[in-house]
């Protein structure tokens, strides 16, 4: 088999991520590169999920505990978090299996913004695992 460069566009921004793969289809057209939209990319395109979180605050008006349970794991809180936490959530939550850095990110966006995180358990079955 032939080998591949897999490119992964991990950004936080849509049209730095246009930018650069214009740039790397300008010097490099073949068809043995494969492109991948990283998750951070995917998930800033789709931030028009955003405003359902503002709609909820705004209608939980007895301060009750608003949670954005969308289970980051690459870069929880640049790329995600702290749009949640701006439009009026509380809390969002984290895989428990998330690298160590994503983890801390976490920890210090939440920190930052004076709002909570929470991690999913999900699929970590041995007691003596990391968390």
């Amino acid at each position: 088999m032939k080998p591949y460069l897999w490119i992964a566009y991990d950004y936080t921004s849509t049209s730095q991520c246009l930018a650069m793969l214009d740039t790397i289809l300008e010097k490099h057209p073949d068809n043995d590169i494969i492109h991948e939209i990283g998750r951070p990319t995917l998930l800033q395109a789709a931030l028009e999920g955003v405003p359902i979180v503002s709609e909820f605050r705004k209608r939980l008006n007895n301060n009750q505990m608003l949670v954005a349970d969308f289970k980051g794991y690459d870069v929880p809180y640049i790329a995600e978090g702290q749009f949640y936490y701006a439009a009026g959530t509380d809390l969002v939550t984290v895989m428990a299996a998330a690298p160590n850095e994503a983890i801390q990110e976490a920890i210090n966006g939440a920190n930052m913004d004076q709002k909570r995180v929470s991690f999913d358990l999900m699929a970590c079955l041995d007691d003596n695992w990391k968390v």
